[in-house]
């Protein structure tokens, strides 16, 4: 049966601090110092009957039937492998693998330029989970502290909009005793107001550009060049995925990022001085 698989080979020095990649260190070789991955997809052992039970000797049927059998039956496997002795295996779970790579993806943001849709506000909602990763467990205590004063603020917020809707809706309410029918007292309606940091930052948060005038207005985020709003979206994501690597437990040792079309909207002369300043950031 057709299967897909890769090996990765990671090299480690004698004196280095080997972490989660020693569970794929499977060799006794002292003078090897390469950790061999191999992954495949693979139909599971046992279930080649199940893929193949009453199939449709329609062509198009029959590989319809194949598409929502493949997901179920096949399944991933991760296996540490000596690379002296590829009979030397071990079989490891996936969050083994995913606890020595890291990955971040950066997708090309079509939606900068997309004129056919109502406009999104691509940066705003980064601000969102900037927010998330702040307020987590393994964040910084001046992290920590942006993140419980934000939510100081609009718990501060919360209350004043609760007294004063109240306040007005008791006066707009109908008074229930008017009604005189035995038993129904008044119930005392209230409205109880639920600010939410995440929800304030993904969905009514939109970033704006000063306007050169100080007393003039802010341009929407949409105003600013496709270049240069593509450049913050990257510095923006960059940043955060920093920031989750940062406070991830147990640290991979190996963190990938992927960045998707990041020449998208760039001259060449602001793509040199993309390619020149990313290592720095």
């Amino acid at each position: 049966m057709p299967a897909i698989s890769i090996a990765l080979s990671i090299e480690y020095s004698d004196d280095e601090d080997l972490g989660t990649l020693s569970d794929f260190i499977v060799d006794l070789n002292e003078a090897c110092m390469t950790a061999k991955i191999v992954i495949t997809y693979a139909l599971g052992a046992g279930k080649i009957a199940n893929l193949f039970d009453d199939l449709n000797d329609d062509r198009r049927g029959f590989f319809r039937a194949l598409r929502d059998r493949v997901p179920k039956l096949f399944e991933a496997c991760v296996e540490a492998e000596d690379p002296n002795d590829p009979t030397n295996t071990k079989l490891l779970e996936s969050q083994n693998l995913r606890a020595v790579l890291q990955f971040g993806f950066i997708n090309a943001q079509r939606a900068l330029d997309d004129s056919t849709n109502k406009e999104k506000a691509v940066l705003g909602k980064v601000f969102e989970r900037l927010f998330t990763s702040a307020s987590a467990a393994g964040a910084g205590p001046d992290d920590k502290a942006r993140a419980a004063t934000l939510k100081t603020a609009v718990e501060g917020v919360q209350t004043q909009i609760d007294t004063d809707f109240n306040d007005q809706l008791r006066a707009l309410a109908p008074t229930f005793a008017l009604f005189g029918y035995p038993g129904l007292s008044d119930p005392r309606l209230r409205t109880e107001t639920e600010l939410d940091v995440q929800q304030l930052l993904s969905n009514h948060t939109k970033v704006t550009y000063s306007a050169p005038d100080p007393d003039g207005i802010n341009l929407p985020e949409s105003y600013n060049g496709l270049g240069s709003r593509n450049l913050i979206f990257i510095l923006l994501k960059l940043f955060e995925l920093f920031r989750e690597f940062s406070i991830s437990q147990p640290e991979s040792g190996v963190h990938l990022i992927f960045i998707e079309e990041p020449e998208a909207h760039l001259h060449p002369q602001m793509q040199s001085v993309f390619i020149r300043q990313l290592n720095s950031v």
